[in-house]
């Protein structure tokens, strides 16, 4: 009883000194003992012994620990070379590439981080989102600013006008094809860098016209512009169809080689063009382990990679969707419900959500290879991947079914960023 407050013997007290020596001289042998003399070795397991034996001797007086450790300590010096006395990357190296050895291992076999660009999926996962701010709603201070980056990936872009004027909104043409992605608005394919300016990436570049002057708006090329404008410059509209309704021609000009939309909209000079900020897609953890053991199921929201897609060739890429169809199944929507083999799909609540049409799920589109009135057999050994966001997804309806072995693994978790869909996969 009371034992901590009984006086420490000299080997209680130099305990942990003694077993980190030890550990250090018996690295060097072990590190070295190819490039160092006999002599040397010699000296160093000599000292590894009377360490060793030190550790054992419950009488050891203070004098000849000190004096066993200085010998030992001596030795490492002389013949430790980097590995000892060691300086902190030499120290922490092998912390370092087991980290490393361990986070790559978690994340080839265990769970693998994956970030979603689009809203294919949305509701039940989100790509990168948007808030446009005006004079009625103005821009967050610093402050929440900074709190709006950290909870909510949000990033601000603003563009200014150089001088004043009306604003021509540029339009894309039928015969523009930049990338896989469409919109209403044209945009350029640009060059550009990512995550602080370490790494390259690709951009969208929109080019409005303040009269004749250009102002470039550069975005991350899964983001589209169009919505940004849409609710910047025609709040009272729902959507580009009814900004286009009547004789809009009369509004329509060229500029070069591009035709624009004159929206009749002034602004001052140096007063805002487009502030807005774009908000980071859902990051979620996907389970590399599951379809080890068991087989996908109509209902999981599974990933996937693109490279042996047919229709999606040249880009290696990973894709989340739907799981709706397995090697065999017959499927068909009647709007806006899907069937699988005769009856409606109804294993997950997006199904039903989407079934019910439940705001701000659309229900299923009969569109690509599952039209009005046609039917897809599934091929086997392939999966069929759908949107929860039916008509704004691309997926099988348009290039085709998935290869199993494609298959990454089932999302599991949504870490960030910190809204009501953070938790468990749905």
């Amino acid at each position: 009883m009371f034992s901590f407050l009984r006086k420490k013997s000299p080997l209680q007290r130099q305990r942990k000194s003694i077993e980190n020596l030890l550990y250090a001289v018996r690295k060097v042998v072990a590190y070295r003992r190819d490039c160092l003399p006999e002599e040397g070795l010699q000296e160093l397991r000599e000292s590894a012994k009377t360490l060793q034996a030190l550790l054992k001797k419950a009488d050891a007086d203070e004098e000849e620990i000190l004096s066993s450790c200085q010998v030992a300590q001596n030795r490492a010096r002389k013949y430790g070379g980097a590995v000892y006395p060691q300086g902190f990357w030499t120290e922490n190296a092998e912390v370092f590439l087991v980290a490393a050895i361990v986070a790559l291992s978690i994340r080839c076999f265990f769970f693998q981080p994956f970030k979603i660009p689009t809203n294919s999926m949305y509701p039940t996962y989100a790509g990168m989102t948007f808030e446009v701010f005006s004079k009625k709603n103005p821009a967050p201070k610093a402050w929440r600013k900074v709190f709006r980056f950290l909870c909510l990936g949000a990033v601000r872009y603003s563009a200014h006008c150089p001088v004043r004027g009306e604003i021509f909104l540029p339009l894309m043409m039928r015969d523009e094809h930049p990338t896989p992605y469409g919109g209403v608005l044209s945009y350029q394919v640009v060059d550009g860098r990512k995550y602080f300016g370490l790494l390259p990436t690709k951009l969208r570049s929109y080019r409005f016209y303040i009269r004749d002057s250009p102002v470039d708006v550069r975005v991350p090329l899964e983001f589209s512009l169009d919505e940004v404008v849409l609710q910047s410059f025609y709040p009272d509209k729902d959507s580009w169809s009814q900004v286009f309704q009547g004789d809009v021609r009369r509004f329509i000009t060229r500029k070069g080689y591009k035709t624009y939309l004159n929206t009749s909209i002034r602004k001052k000079k140096d007063e805002p063009l487009l502030t807005f900020d774009i908000l980071s897609g859902d990051m979620l953890f996907v389970n590399r382990l599951r379809y080890h053991f068991a087989r996908p199921q109509v209902g999981d929201p599974f990933v996937f990679r693109t490279r042996n897609i047919p229709e999606l060739m040249g880009s290696d890429k990973y894709y989340i969707k739907r799981l709706v169809g397995q090697g065999g199944d017959k499927l068909e929507v009647q709007e806006p419900k899907l069937l699988r083999n005769g009856k409606v799909l109804d294993n997950c609540s997006a199904f039903r959500k989407n079934h019910a049409q439940l705001p701000p799920y659309r229900g299923y589109t009969a569109s690509g290879s599952l039209v009005k009135g046609n039917d897809v057999r599934v091929p086997e050994e392939h999966f069929f991947a759908m949107g929860d966001n039916s008509p704004y997804s691309g997926d099988s309806r348009y290039w085709g079914p998935v290869p199993q072995k494609e298959v990454i693994g089932r999302a599991s978790f949504i870490f960030y960023p910190f809204t009501s869909r953070w938790g468990l996969a749905q």
